[in-house]
């Protein structure tokens, strides 16, 4: 029957028992022409039924529920404060409207009855397995959704066991026996899972709108979101681990991978990101503090000394003694974050990362122009020449030891012309930059940071098509047990001249809680989405304002004159209201309209300094590596915040350790 009759019929059952149908003139001013008897399309907000008043709270509630088909009888279930239970499909929560696609469990924290109906209320969990693709399909794990649900207690099918904990391991380190909850798919495992223990790991926030299941990620999971590993307040009493025990599991695995290589290679193993001159000799203390990195460095008569050091916190005073220096070098005092840059290009993300405090130590990519151009701000030893995909694809492809790698800090740019919305034509490199987006998942596992950011963007979330390749590159956090939280930002919130919408990730280790996005720190009155500036936030510059600050004699800024003066979208008094894409992006002319904006041009737009240099290629070349480059001004406000959040986390760490 198609949707009109439906609707028809509907309309004929609800006015029957009614003295007199709708009239001709009702029906002209609300009905189609074509269809006479269409009814009216609801105007106004749905009216939600809300909870009967008089409702008691109690401790305990027993009801009785029909047993299943082919049996006789009614079955007891027993409610009490802290259990769970399970609700069926197609359960309508209170105060909403859809029902439920599949099964969900509730932690219940209030129970409420009343001669009308008998309600809990309590937090909504959710099975992994239809967690929209974000994590791996694991038998009784759940996933906590809500904070704070009512559901009426005829939509509950069983009671069920559930454990809440922040252990990184399903068994909670061998505590719970896995045959008493269906982790696994063996024989008999869906009885596990209508009757095992339930096991909550992670905390999510997503717009579950499994309705639209060929919806965009942004529709079905949404554009703003996190999963995250439950903080150990949120865990049962019985099950909770203090953080820097979570933490220092995954740092033992690290600093067990650092030391095999440092003892299978002949070399004096100091700083894990700095190469180290054969001519140079060293001495190391630390201090009484307990530490979880193993060094393994040569000392003063030669022999091989084993050390625990954390090498992320300046606490291993190091004097070096070069060949034929004449005394000792100052140690550094204050602590400064390493950072590592995949796919760097010319090195947007790193000079966000310099601009916020942290260390560059490397930055890794294939396109020799870039990478000349990455060489000439950070110098030739930080700028490595490698296919990620390759070494992602087989680690022993490319010489890069995970020693080599190691940074506090990393970001992963990977190619993003694949899921751009301008992106209509199928291109040559389409199917490797597909792929670019899978290495999420070797590189945790081979460099381990305490933090990544990925900038991507914002078609992958955006577009239909890539919701799966969205739900797989957050995927890859999970599987490692990350917390990771996106969003989507405008550089123009963050002192960006030139639009630029992108996806944010921001992802953190086992044991630290993942970073906040930052505040806007600029205000573009022609972009003003959240409305007036009532922060009194600065103003983003004008393209007038950022043109005045370049010198004539500036790198890359000779002008080209058109033929023939062209049309230009911009104007002077207003900012840089256009992306700039590998080509200069939309209407790339100047507002004189007698020349195309020049590199320089477009890369101060993008917020490199002036003093920024590129490589010696053509401008087309420099222009395709500002396209592709994330703003430094965008980048070095998200990474503040993370130096912010390192800093504040290392200080609990130390003052708790004191304590």
């Amino acid at each position: 029957m198609s949707a009109y009759k439906r609707s028809h019929n509907m309309m004929i059952d609800l006015t029957m028992g009614h003295d007199k149908i709708s009239g001709s003139k009702e029906v002209s001013n609300g009905t189609s022409p074509n269809r006479p008897n269409t009814p009216k399309r609801r105007r106004g907000p749905i009216q939600i039924k809300g909870l009967p008043r008089g409702l008691i709270a109690v401790t305990e509630l027993s009801i009785f529920k029909e047993k299943k088909a082919g049996s006789n009888g009614f079955q007891e279930i027993a409610l009490n404060i802290g259990g769970c239970v399970e609700i069926e499909k197609g359960t309508i929560l209170e105060g909403e409207t859809k029902p439920l696609t599949v099964a969900y469990f509730v932690r219940i924290t209030k129970i409420l009855t009343c001669h009308e109906g008998q309600y809990v209320v309590g937090k909504l969990f959710k099975r992994v397995r239809h967690g929209h693709g974000l994590f791996d399909k694991v038998p009784g794990e759940v996933f906590w959704l809500r904070d704070k649900v009512t559901v009426s207690v005829k939509y509950i099918v069983r009671v069920r066991e559930l454990v809440l904990t922040n252990h990184t391991e399903l068994t909670c380190g061998g505590i719970l026996p896995r045959a008493e909850c269906a982790t696994q798919k063996t024989e008999g495992w869906q009885d596990g899972e209508d009757s095992g223990r339930l096991i909550c790991r992670r905390r999510a926030n997503l717009r579950d709108n499994a309705e639209d299941r060929e919806g965009s990620a942004k529709h079905v999971i949404g554009d703003e979101g996190f999963v995250r590993l439950l903080e150990e307040f949120e865990a049962d009493e019985a099950f909770r681990y203090p953080r820097k025990l979570i933490k220092s599991f995954w740092t033992s695995e690290k600093d067990e991978i650092v030391a095999i290589e440092k003892a299978e290679i002949e070399e004096k193993a100091i700083d894990l990101t700095i190469p180290i001159s054969e001519k140079s000799k060293s001495c190391s203390y630390t201090s009484k503090k307990t530490y979880k990195r193993t060094t393994i460095s040569e000392s003063n008569t030669g022999e091989k000394v084993t050390s625990i050091v954390r090498t992320s916190k300046s606490v291993k005073r190091q004097n070096t003694i070069a060949s034929g220096a004449p005394g000792l070098r100052e140690p550094v005092n204050k602590h400064q974050y390493t950072f590592g840059d995949f796919f760097c290009g010319a090195g947007g993300a790193s000079c966000g990362a310099k601009i916020a405090g942290l260390k560059i130590a490397y930055g890794v990519d294939k396109w020799e122009d870039a990478l000349m151009s990455y060489e000439r701000n950070y110098g030739k030893s930080k700028a490595i020449k490698a296919d990620i995909c390759e070494f992602a694809a087989n680690p022993f492809s490319v010489s890069l030891p995970a020693s080599r790698l190691y940074a506090d800090v990393i970001h992963l740019s990977c190619p993003c012309q694949f899921y751009s919305p301008v992106h209509t034509v199928p291109g040559k490199n389409d199917e490797m930059n597909e792929v670019a987006s899978l290495v999420v998942d070797r590189l945790l596992k081979v460099v381990r940071p305490r933090v990544v950011t990925s900038e991507q963007t914002f078609g992958i979330n955006s577009a239909r098509k890539f919701k799966d390749h969205f739900a797989i590159v957050i995927n890859q956090y999970v599987r490692n047990n990350y917390s990771v939280r996106w969003a989507v930002k405008d550089a123009t919130e963050y002192g960006a001249v030139s639009a630029r919408r992108r996806l944010i990730v921001i992802a953190s280790c086992p044991g630290e809680p993942v970073p906040n996005f930052p505040p806007p720190t600029s205000f573009n009155p022609f972009r003003m989405r959240g409305g007036p500036n009532s922060q009194g936030l600065p103003t983003t510059p004008t393209i007038g304002q950022v043109l005045s600050t370049i010198p004539a004699n500036a790198d890359n800024h000779n002008f080209r004159p058109y033929p023939h003066p062209k049309p230009s979208p911009f104007h002077l008094n207003q900012p840089f209201n256009k992306t700039i894409t590998c080509d200069g992006g939309e209407g790339k002319v100047h507002p004189n309209g007698k020349r195309p904006f020049t590199p320089r041009e477009l890369a101060t737009f993008q917020t490199f300094p002036i003093s920024y240099k590129f490589s010696c290629t053509s401008d087309t070349s420099i222009i395709k590596q500002v396209g592709n480059a994330w703003p430094p001004k965008f980048a070095g406000a998200i990474y503040r915040a993370i130096v912010k959040h390192l800093e504040r986390l290392d200080k609990e760490a130390d003052e708790t350790e004191i304590l």
